[in-house]
């Protein structure tokens, strides 16, 4: 039979006192945790030191080559440069639609101080750094000159051909076949670029009842000095608006221009109706030239002529030196941050 006694033995022995750890586990846990803690100072540092803080030589080389991107990209657009420096560029862009109405203007700069920054003004506003302690920011032009040509004066309108002798002179008749031409070729300075028509004159007088009509035609010469089919101009002339005796007429031309120096021309008579008019040539000049079949032949007039005036004018060089002028057909661009010139950062901008 138990007793109380052995009833509190037993009872102990089912719930026996848990102990504390040893010194042996104590010390092995502190060493553990001096490792585990050792490792992730480790750690921490490793990953702070990964975080980006401009300071690295990648950084920098990166952040100079954004700039000088940036630099050229705005010279992408540039319609002139007013201002070509190796430290500065001042430029004009047209307007691009993004915001600005307008034209806008960029200047890019630096004091050539070492550790001074590089700005960047816009429109004639504050400068605003656009990067720090630039040790080096250098900008090369590419110039081309270019003389232009010269600049050409076209003179007054003056006498280009004529001829008037009255006494002896005969009277020619128009028709649908029977056609009148003149060659002209007029003398013109050494330095003569080019002639043009202004106002051609000549006689005529009614040939009939009226209702006739005569096409006063400038045309190219052939070789041979006869009326080729090409038409520059041509006015009309008609035969109730004459007299019944030989007046001068004139006409005015505005689209013969530009004509080579020693290229005549042929001032043409084509009647659209018989007998539409007459005209007066006479003897002692030279360029009369005749058709009876409409102007598939022309014949010579030997030394008659048409009496006539023709007036032009006449293109010269100007007297003045040539224009030139400059073309910026490349930019190269160099920028390094800091002392390291590792950073340096450096772009051709081709075809401005």
């Amino acid at each position: 039979m138990r007793t109380s006694r052995d009833k509190n033995v037993f009872a102990r022995n089912r719930h026996p006192v848990r102990r504390g750890f040893t010194l042996a586990e104590l010390i092995a846990s502190v060493a553990v945790m001096a490792i585990l803690m050792t490792a992730m100072g480790s750690t921490m540092m490793i990953a702070a030191q990964a975080i980006p803080d401009g300071k690295s030589q990648v950084e920098i080389t990166t952040q100079s080559r954004q700039v000088v991107d940036q630099i050229a990209g705005d010279l992408l657009y540039a319609t002139t440069i007013t201002e070509k420096t190796a430290a500065a560029v001042t430029f004009t862009v047209a307007d691009r639609n993004h915001g600005t109405a307008g034209q806008e203007t960029f200047r890019f700069a630096w004091s050539g101080m070492p550790g001074d920054p590089l700005t960047r003004e816009y429109n004639g506003g504050t400068a605003a750094t656009l990067i720090e302690n630039v040790y080096d920011f250098r900008v090369s032009y590419n110039v081309i000159a270019v003389t232009q040509a010269p600049p050409v004066i076209e003179q007054p309108e003056e006498l280009l051909s004529s001829f008037d002798i009255p006494v002896g002179a005969s009277k020619y008749d128009i028709g649908t076949s029977t056609w009148r031409g003149q060659y002209f070729n007029p003398a013109l300075p050494i330095d003569a670029l080019g002639w043009s028509v202004t106002r051609v004159v000549f006689k005529a007088k009614k040939n009939g009842g009226g209702g006739g009509r005569t096409l006063v035609q400038l045309r190219t010469a052939k070789p041979d000095t006869t009326p080729a089919e090409t038409v520059l101009e041509e006015q009309i002339m008609i035969e109730d608006t004459l007299a019944n005796s030989m007046l001068w007429q004139e006409f005015i031309f505005s689209s013969v221009i530009s004509r080579p120096p020693g290229e005549g021309l042929c001032l043409v008579l084509q009647g659209v109706a018989q007998k539409s008019s007459l005209v007066e040539a006479n003897n002692g000049g030279a360029g009369w030239r005749t058709s009876f079949d409409g102007g598939a032949i022309w014949d010579w007039g030997g030394t008659r002529s048409l009496q006539h005036y023709i007036y032009g004018k006449v293109v010269v060089p100007d007297p003045g030196p040539p224009p030139s002028d400059s073309f910026l057909r490349s930019v190269t661009i160099q920028l390094q941050v800091g002392d390291d010139e590792s950073t340096l950062a450096r772009i051709f901008h081709q075809a401005l």
